[in-house]
C-alpha cells in the first residue's frame, strides 16, 4: 500500500511538471507570435516611412536639376556635389528597404536604429540643398 501511494505521488508530480512544462512552452511560443506581430506593424510603419523619405529626396533632387541648369561656377558646383549626395542618399534608403525583409524581431532594432541614424547623418549633411526653399 505504500508503495502505491508512493507511486501515485510521483505520478502526480510528474503530471503537474508536464502541465507547467506545457503551459511556459505555450506562453513562450504566445510571447513569440506577440513579439513578431509587433514587428511586422512596426516594419509597416516603417516602410511607409522609408518611402516617404525616398519621395522626398526625390522631389527635392528634380528641383536641384532645375536650379542647376540655370546656375554656375561655384554655386553649380555646390548643387552637383549636394546632388550626388542626395542620390546616395536615395540609393541608401532603397538599400534599406530591400534589406527589412531580412530583419526579424532579434535584430529589428538595431536595424531601425541604423536606418534612423544614417537618414539623419545624411539629412544634416544635404539640408542646405534638401530643407530649402
Amino acid at each position: 500500500m505504500k508503495f502505491l501511494l508512493n507511486l501515485l505521488a510521483v505520478m502526480t508530480l510528474s503530471l503537474g511538471m508536464v502541465a507547467c512544462s506545457d503551459r511556459t512552452e505555450e506562453r513562450a511560443g504566445y510571447e513569440a507570435e506577440r513579439m513578431e506581430s509587433n514587428v511586422e506593424s512596426e516594419s509597416a510603419e516603417f516602410k511607409s516611412w522609408l518611402e516617404e523619405k525616398s519621395e522626398e529626396v526625390e522631389d527635392r533632387m528634380e528641383e536641384l536639376e532645375e536650379e542647376m541648369a540655370g546656375a554656375s561656377g561655384e554655386a553649380k558646383a555646390k548643387m552637383e556635389n549636394a546632388y550626388q549626395d542626395l542620390k546616395d542618399m536615395k540609393d541608401k534608403l532603397a538599400a534599406k528597404m530591400d534589406d527589412m525583409g531580412d530583419s526579424t524581431a532579434a535584430n529589428w532594432d538595431e536595424f531601425k536604429g541604423e536606418v534612423s541614424a544614417e537618414w539623419n547623418e545624411l539629412k544634416a549633411d544635404t539640408r542646405e540643398f534638401l530643407y530649402s526653399e
